[in-house]
């Protein structure tokens, strides 16, 4: 049970009011308003205080005696932001990508408060050498984190703490890790894939909160990723369930990239484009034989192209765009071969007249056919 005491003193009148407020046992995270009361009185000016206690009577006396721990208090803001300075790689089979980036932290904590006097020091600082020292003279106190989609180890280049004589501390990191993002290739390679940093504080919302370092995020114009089209990222905070009792602060950085084109066209598509066009120029020979024997082998060199591009990107359960080009390539290749075939069986059986009748309508049904299949690819994937 929780009795708090709210006491004004009326600076003229000398009158006390008193209030008695009772929480019930296992509230959490309840907002006390103080206002003016009431409409059409004359506000007052004067003193207030606040007595909180857990089964402490004595409140209502006005004269309780501290001890224990705080019952409110209010959370330290902690400002974060994150420069992403390099993109060493983007694994998009294991869907992670490896970076250099510099994590800066900002609060004021006046537990973290020193006179200058005594150390003979306008600030602290500690360094990665001596990072342990901070631990053990701040009892922990500090908002330590950690990097949620990180995968594997984080090597630290550099580690600082410089503390100011009023409490105010900037923690500063550079490091080398990887990151978990979770790609979507339905649209490959017309996709635009999305990639994460979050951090999450391990301490909850009642001690320390994030909110965002204005200014100091940002995307390294020299990041060196090549496939990606990187330039706008956003920023966010926002509360994370922790666990079944209490709720961290998360920050989020993020940004969502395109990919260069040049290297899918002139690599896929035009190669793509020329095996369906030397399939169509077979269709004004004469020679079936012919017909069959150039279809077949471009048929077989579509088959090994398709193998060659099945190695870049992951093995997924789902079919995406680039996928359904090349089903529709092979599936029209292969008709090819079966089609000429069929004519060259009905020449063989004297019927030569019925397939030049066929052949003759058959000509533009190749490419209308195959235009026709991407229009509706093109309208199921976008």
């Amino acid at each position: 049970m929780v009795n708090s005491f709210y006491q004004k003193r009326d600076l003229i009148t000398e009158h006390l009011h008193l209030s008695l407020l009772t929480i019930k046992d296992g509230g959490r995270n309840y907002t006390l308003e103080v206002s003016s009361c009431c409409k059409g009185e004359q506000i007052k000016t004067g003193g207030y205080r606040l007595l909180v206690g857990v089964n402490a009577p004595e409140v209502l006396t006005g004269e309780p005696v501290n001890f224990g721990s705080p019952i409110i208090r209010r959370p330290i803001e902690v400002q974060v932001g994150v420069k992403l300075q390099q993109i060493i790689q983007v694994d998009q089979q294991s869907e992670f990508f490896h970076v250099v980036a510099t994590m800066q932290m900002e609060w004021t904590d006046p537990a973290l408060a020193f006179s200058p006097d005594t150390c003979q020091c306008r600030f602290k600082v500690f360094t990665e050498e001596n990072f342990n020292q901070f631990i053990t003279e701040t009892r922990g106190r500090w908002p330590d984190f950690t990097l949620y989609n990180q995968q594997g180890r984080r090597w630290t280049q550099n580690q600082y703490v410089v503390i100011l004589p009023e409490g105010h501390a900037t923690y500063s990191e550079r490091f080398t890790t990887n990151f978990q993002t979770d790609f979507d290739f339905r649209k490959f390679p017309f996709d635009t894939q999305p990639f994460l940093i979050r951090i999450d504080l391990l301490s909850e919302e009642e001690y320390y909160v994030f909110s965002d370092l204005k200014g100091f995020s940002e995307i390294s114009k020299e990041h060196g990723e090549d496939e990606f089209i990187i330039s706008k990222f956003d920023t966010d905070v926002s509360s994370q369930k922790a666990s079944t009792e209490w709720v961290s602060s998360r920050f989020t950085f993020r940004f969502e990239a395109p990919r260069h084109l040049d290297y899918y066209i002139f690599r896929i598509f035009i190669p793509v484009f020329l095996i369906i066009i030397v399939t169509f120029i077979t269709f004004f020979l004469n020679d079936y034989v012919k017909r069959i024997e150039i279809a077949g082998a471009n048929l077989l060199l579509f088959i090994a192209f398709s193998f060659s591009l099945s190695e870049n990107y992951p093995r997924l359960g789902y079919l995406t765009f680039l996928d359904g080009i090349m089903a529709i390539t092979f599936v029209i290749n292969a008709f090819a071969v079966i089609y000429n075939v069929y004519l060259k069986w009905l020449e063989m059986n004297n019927k030569r007249d019925k397939a030049e009748h066929i052949d003759k309508y058959m000509d533009w049904f190749y490419p209308s056919g195959f235009v026709i299949a991407l229009i509706v690819l093109i309208l199921v994937f976008f």
